[in-house]
């Protein structure tokens, strides 16, 4: 199995926004809406906004050899893995979003991203393998674009 070297989210991504929070809600639901992910969880108390697992098979990518996304628009970077110089194909790939909304005073909100990332690859009729894939931060940065800076910033 290889190593992902690119530099990818490993940590929640926080962003802080102004916004006020019913724009925020609307805005992060649309942005699901128009990318093809399905909103499994809206709760608006616990400010949590979950996507559905969806099914990522078209928009993935593997890196090169010095950790560039082979294809730079994917969603979603997995780890190659090959046995006796045969490289698996992925057969299933999900992706799930949480986003947790939360008040942090003076009018600012904070956005938590957490994307998970799954994959199974099937080398032969009985055997499957399970590994965690990467997000790119394609949608993390479409979120950062329409919403606000991240907190760090």
């Amino acid at each position: 199995m290889s190593v992902l070297n690119g530099k990818y989210e490993s940590n929640t991504l926080e962003i802080l926004s102004d916004r006020p929070v019913d724009t925020l809600w609307s805005s992060i639901t649309r942005l699901f809406t128009e990318n093809n992910l399905t909103v499994k969880k809206v709760d608006k108390e616990r400010g949590l906004i979950l996507s559905q697992a969806t099914a990522f098979i078209p928009i993935y990518t593997f890196e090169d050899t010095v950790g560039n996304l082979i294809v730079p628009q994917a969603w979603v970077v997995l780890k190659k893995i090959s046995l006796k110089k045969k490289e698996w194909v992925p057969k299933k790939i999900l992706g799930e979003w949480h986003i947790q909304i939360s008040e942090m005073g003076n009018s600012t909100r904070k956005i938590a991203i957490d994307p998970i990332v799954n994959c199974t690859y099937y080398p032969n009729l009985i055997t499957s393998v399970e590994t965690r894939g990467q997000s790119t931060g394609a949608l993390e940065r479409l979120i950062k674009r329409s919403m606000g800076k991240p907190a760090n910033e």
